[in-house]
């Protein structure tokens, strides 16, 4: 019992709202880091699954927790008016700590983003041997490869990987007469997946000539050091 009557509240009680309050206050903002730059980091290959099914789970959950958020925000607001004095306090503490939550995403959706394109931007210098290869297996050949396995061993030991967590290879596609990569007059396609997910379903793209329509791949198109981010 302490001096004035009342009971003593457990220290482990009194230190455990304001940990709920921090978790509840950045828990959206860590969501939409895990889902937008989580898989574009670098990473081993081991890891790429699960790190696309965590970013495709964090884009349901991010979801989902803003629309609580949301919603639990005014039902605080409104039950905390007929609560006792005490109660009325953690309302509102609960209430703040889910309106920083929905301000911390806001707030940092763009330095979020920014920080994926500054992974992204990395690529295309990873891509320069592979793109090298296919230039040289032209020359030898007279026309691009018909996959990416022709290239090895004779003009890479190996295909790198893209470098990114959740999506760590290249995917090829030759232009074949009268298809319409053959209609813009370039060899091949060389492209990577970046989604985010619920967001979008990005991409990037790079063509020898580096020439790059304003729209293609159902997006709109952003040039990167030679290569096309398609934002979905």
């Amino acid at each position: 019992m302490c001096a004035d009557g009342q009971e003593a509240i457990p220290l482990r009680q009194r230190a455990g709202v304001p940990m709920v309050l921090c978790a509840l206050a950045v828990l959206p903002a860590t969501m939409h880091f895990c889902q937008i730059v989580l898989p574009v980091m670098p990473g081993p290959r081991i890891a790429s699954t699960t790190v696309a099914y965590l970013s495709s789970g964090m884009s349901l959950a991010l979801f989902y927790a803003v629309a609580g958020y949301l919603v639990a925000i005014p039902v605080l607001i409104i039950v905390s008016r007929k609560a006792p004095k005490e109660a009325r306090r953690t309302h509102h503490w609960f209430a703040l700590a889910l309106f920083c939550g929905l301000a911390a995403v806001i707030l940092l959706f763009r330095p979020t983003w920014d920080l994926r394109m500054w992974f992204l931007w990395k690529l295309p210098a990873r891509a320069q041997a592979l793109t090298a290869a296919l230039d040289d297996y032209r020359q030898d050949h007279g026309q691009y490869p018909s996959s990416l396995g022709a290239l090895v061993p004779d003009y890479l030991p190996r295909i790198p990987d893209t470098g990114l967590m959740a999506d760590p290879d290249f995917y090829y596609e030759r232009a074949v007469q009268g298809e319409w990569l053959a209609s813009y007059g370039v060899g091949y396609d060389l492209s990577v997946s970046c989604s985010t997910a619920v967001l979008g379903w990005d991409s990037m793209h790079y063509w020898p000539t580096g020439e790059y329509p304003d729209q293609a791949w159902g997006g709109v198109i952003e040039e990167i050091d030679g290569w096309a981010y398609v934002h979905e």
